[in-house]
C-alpha cells in the first residue's frame, strides 16, 4: 500500500493505474461502510481507522504540492480519481484542496478536466458557507468563465447549488452591469438563461431589468427604424441574444411581460419575424397573454398594444421600464 501512495501522482496520470487506485478507494469505502454498521456505538474497530489513514495518505500526497494537484487534476485519467477521492472522504478535509486551489481556480476551471474537479468539491461540501472561498473566487471572474466553453458549467453549478441571499444579490448585479457581453455570445447567453430560470425572483428582475435598458444607435433591415432603439429590441434579431429574451419573457411576472412587449413591439417588423429561425416562437412569447377570441387565429392584444405606434416607423416614444 505504501508503495500505492508514494506512486500517487504516476498512477493517476496512467491510462491503467487510475483503475487501480479508483478501485483502492472503492474498497476502503466499502470497509468503512461495514464497519460502520457493526460498531452500533462502540468503538471505531482499528481497520476502520487503518481505513481512514489510508485515504489521508493520498490526500497528503495529491496535496504535497501545487504541482502535483494540477497534474492529476487536469489530467484524462487523474481528474476521474481526485473526484472519487473527494466524495468519499470526511468533508472537513475538502478544505485542504480549496485552500491549495485558491488563487488559482480560474486556472482548473477553464481546464476539460479541472473543471469538473471543482464542480465536485462544490457538490461535496454542505452548505454555502463552506464554498464562500471558491463563490468568491468565481465571482471575481464571472464574465471571463461565462463566456468560457469550460468555466461556464462552474458558474452553472454555483447558480444550482448556491441559496445566500449575498452571493445571490453578487450575482444578479454582476449580471446585471455585462448583460449585454452575457447576452449576445454563444457560451454566456445559456449561463444567463440558467439564471433567469433558477434565480428567486428579485435577483431574476435585476437582471430583466437590465435587458429592459437604454438605446443605442443601431440599424437592421429587419428594425422598423434605425434611430436608437432598446436592447430589448436588438436581442430579437441576435442569433444567441435572442434565447435569452425569450425567457425573461417566459419568467417574468405579468407585468413586466407587458412592459417589455409595449418596449419592444414598436421598434420591430412582426410580420418578418418567421424569417428567423427562433421566430415563431419568439412571437408567440410575446403573445403569450394575449387573449383568444373567434377562434385560434383571431388575437385580442393588449389594450395599449392596440394603437398606430405599434407599427409606426417613426415612434421614438417608448415607455421607461426603470
Amino acid at each position: 500500500m505504501s508503495s500505492m501512495v508514494t506512486s500517487f501522482s504516476t498512477l493517476c496520470q496512467d491510462k491503467y493505474g487510475f483503475r487501480t487506485l479508483l478501485k483502492l478507494v472503492n474498497i476502503v469505502t466499502t470497509l468503512e461502510k461495514e464497519h460502520e454498521k457493526k460498531r452500533k456505538g462502540k468503538e471505531k474497530p482499528s481497520q476502520e481507522l487503518d481505513s481512514l489513514r489510508l485515504k489521508r495518505a493520498l490526500l497528503n500526497e495529491l496535496c504535497a504540492n501545487d504541482e502535483i494537484l494540477n497534474k492529476c487534476s487536469c489530467n484524462l485519467y487523474g481528474n476521474l480519481v481526485v473526484q472519487q477521492l473527494m466524495q468519499n472522504m470526511p468533508k472537513e478535509w475538502l478544505s485542504l484542496i480549496t485552500r491549495k486551489l485558491s488563487g488559482k481556480l480560474y486556472g482548473y476551471c477553464v481546464d476539460p478536466f479541472g473543471s469538473h474537479v471543482v464542480q465536485t468539491i462544490m457538490d461535496c461540501y454542505d452548505n454555502d458557507a463552506q464554498r464562500s472561498d471558491i463563490y468568491d473566487e468565481v465571482l471575481s471572474k464571472i464574465v471571463g468563465l461565462s463566456t468560457n466553453v469550460r468555466g461556464n458549467y462552474v458558474v452553472q453549478k454555483m447558480l444550482t447549488l448556491c441559496q445566500s441571499p449575498n452571493v445571490l444579490e453578487r450575482i444578479s448585479k454582476l449580471f446585471s452591469n455585462h448583460i449585454k457581453v452575457l447576452c449576445c455570445h454563444k457560451i454566456s447567453s445559456n449561463v444567463v438563461q440558467l439564471a433567469l430560470r433558477s434565480l428567486p425572483a428579485p435577483y431574476r428582475n435585476v437582471i430583466i431589468a437590465s435587458i429592459c435598458q437604454d438605446s443605442k444607435s443601431y440599424s437592421n433591415s429587419f428594425l422598423a427604424t434605425s434611430k436608437k432603439i432598446p436592447f430589448s429590441a436588438q436581442l430579437t434579431t441576435h442569433q444567441y441574444g435572442n434565447y435569452v429574451l425569450q425567457t425573461a419573457l417566459e419568467v417574468c411576472s405579468q407585468e413586466t411581460h407587458e412592459k417589455l412587449v409595449k418596449l419592444i413591439l414598436p421598434h420591430i417588423s412582426e410580420a418578418d419575424l418567421p424569417r428567423f429561425p427562433w421566430g415563431k416562437k419568439l412571437r408567440k412569447k410575446l403573445h403569450m397573454y394575449d387573449q383568444v377570441i373567434e377562434g385560434k387565429e383571431s388575437i385580442h392584444l393588449h389594450p395599449a398594444l392596440i394603437s398606430p405606434t405599434t407599427s409606426s416607423l417613426d415612434n421614438t416614444n417608448t415607455p421607461n421600464l426603470l
